[in-house]
Protein backbone atom coordinates (compact mmCIF):
# COMPACT_ATOMS: atom_id res chain seq x y z
CA UNK A 1 0.00 0.00 0.00
CA UNK A 2 3.08 3.01 0.96
CA UNK A 3 4.67 1.53 -2.19
CA UNK A 4 1.49 2.56 -4.94
CA UNK A 5 1.22 5.75 -2.54
CA UNK A 6 4.64 6.36 -3.53
CA UNK A 7 4.21 5.60 -6.82
CA UNK A 8 1.01 7.72 -7.25
CA UNK A 9 2.88 10.40 -5.90
CA UNK A 10 6.17 10.59 -7.72
CA UNK A 11 3.86 10.02 -10.77
CA UNK A 12 1.70 12.84 -10.14
CA UNK A 13 4.87 15.17 -9.99
CA UNK A 14 6.14 13.92 -12.81
CA UNK A 15 3.06 14.80 -14.66
CA UNK A 16 2.54 18.05 -13.31
CA UNK A 17 6.72 19.14 -14.36
CA UNK A 18 5.97 17.78 -17.81
CA UNK A 19 2.49 19.89 -18.27
CA UNK A 20 4.17 22.94 -17.45
CA UNK A 21 4.72 23.35 -21.67
CA UNK A 22 1.31 24.49 -21.41
CA UNK A 23 1.27 26.83 -19.16
CA UNK A 24 3.07 30.11 -19.16
CA UNK A 25 6.37 29.17 -17.65
CA UNK A 26 9.55 30.08 -19.46
CA UNK A 27 11.47 27.30 -21.51
CA UNK A 28 14.09 27.70 -18.95
CA UNK A 29 11.95 26.45 -16.59
CA UNK A 30 10.63 23.67 -18.18
CA UNK A 31 14.24 22.63 -19.29
CA UNK A 32 15.19 22.40 -15.03
CA UNK A 33 12.20 20.51 -14.36
CA UNK A 34 12.97 17.68 -17.72
CA UNK A 35 16.75 17.64 -16.84
CA UNK A 36 15.71 16.69 -13.07
CA UNK A 37 13.38 14.08 -14.48
CA UNK A 38 16.56 12.69 -16.79
CA UNK A 39 13.75 13.47 -20.07
CA UNK A 40 15.41 13.36 -23.25
CA UNK A 41 12.02 14.16 -25.69
CA UNK A 42 9.16 16.17 -24.62
CA UNK A 43 6.03 15.67 -27.05
CA UNK A 44 3.52 18.60 -27.25
CA UNK A 45 -0.29 17.77 -28.73
CA UNK A 46 -1.55 20.78 -31.00
CA UNK A 47 -4.92 20.47 -29.70
CA UNK A 48 -3.79 20.53 -26.00
CA UNK A 49 -2.11 23.75 -26.93
CA UNK A 50 -4.06 25.55 -29.54
CA UNK A 51 -7.40 24.15 -28.02
CA UNK A 52 -10.04 26.00 -26.60
CA UNK A 53 -12.27 24.91 -23.93
CA UNK A 54 -15.97 26.72 -22.89
CA UNK A 55 -16.35 25.00 -19.41
CA UNK A 56 -12.42 26.56 -18.59
CA UNK A 57 -11.01 23.33 -18.63
CA UNK A 58 -8.11 23.55 -20.93
CA UNK A 59 -4.35 23.19 -19.89
CA UNK A 60 -4.06 26.49 -20.02
CA UNK A 61 -7.11 27.41 -18.30
CA UNK A 62 -5.91 25.15 -15.62
CA UNK A 63 -2.42 26.43 -15.35
CA UNK A 64 -3.59 30.34 -15.03
CA UNK A 65 -5.81 29.13 -12.28
CA UNK A 66 -2.54 27.21 -10.81
CA UNK A 67 0.20 30.04 -11.59
CA UNK A 68 -2.11 33.00 -11.92
CA UNK A 69 1.00 35.25 -11.71
CA UNK A 70 1.90 34.32 -15.20
CA UNK A 71 -1.44 35.30 -17.19
CA UNK A 72 0.58 38.61 -19.02
CA UNK A 73 2.86 35.45 -20.66
CA UNK A 74 2.26 33.45 -24.33
CA UNK A 75 2.18 29.59 -23.63
CA UNK A 76 4.91 28.15 -23.55
CA UNK A 77 4.04 25.64 -25.95
CA UNK A 78 3.47 28.45 -28.42
CA UNK A 79 7.04 29.54 -28.27
CA UNK A 80 8.32 26.19 -28.93
CA UNK A 81 5.97 25.10 -31.83
CA UNK A 82 6.50 28.77 -33.74
CA UNK A 83 10.13 29.84 -32.84
CA UNK A 84 13.85 28.10 -31.87
CA UNK A 85 14.44 27.94 -28.38
CA UNK A 86 17.58 27.30 -26.47
CA UNK A 87 17.81 23.65 -25.34
CA UNK A 88 14.63 22.27 -27.16
CA UNK A 89 16.07 20.62 -30.63
CA UNK A 90 12.46 19.65 -33.08
CA UNK A 91 12.71 16.57 -34.43
CA UNK A 92 9.38 15.58 -35.77
CA UNK A 93 6.22 17.73 -36.45
CA UNK A 94 2.72 16.63 -38.09
CA UNK A 95 -1.37 17.91 -38.18
CA UNK A 96 -1.24 16.30 -34.45
CA UNK A 97 1.93 16.44 -32.55
CA UNK A 98 5.92 18.11 -32.35
CA UNK A 99 8.50 16.43 -30.72
CA UNK A 100 11.43 17.93 -29.28
CA UNK A 101 14.94 16.31 -28.41
CA UNK A 102 16.21 17.76 -25.07
CA UNK A 103 19.34 18.93 -25.00
CA UNK A 104 22.08 20.45 -22.34
CA UNK A 105 23.63 22.85 -24.94
CA UNK A 106 21.36 24.81 -27.82
CA UNK A 107 21.60 22.71 -31.04
CA UNK A 108 19.91 23.99 -34.06
CA UNK A 109 18.52 22.01 -37.16
CA UNK A 110 16.71 23.12 -40.57
CA UNK A 111 15.82 19.82 -41.36
CA UNK A 112 12.92 19.08 -39.67
CA UNK A 113 10.68 16.23 -40.45
CA UNK A 114 7.43 17.00 -41.66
Amino acid sequence: MILNLIFVFCYRQRAYAVHKVYGRFTSHELYQELTKLQATYLVIENRYCYGRSTTGCSFRDIWDVEAPWLVGRAALCHTLLSEPVEHFYPVFRNEQYAVFNVHDYSVRSKNIKQ
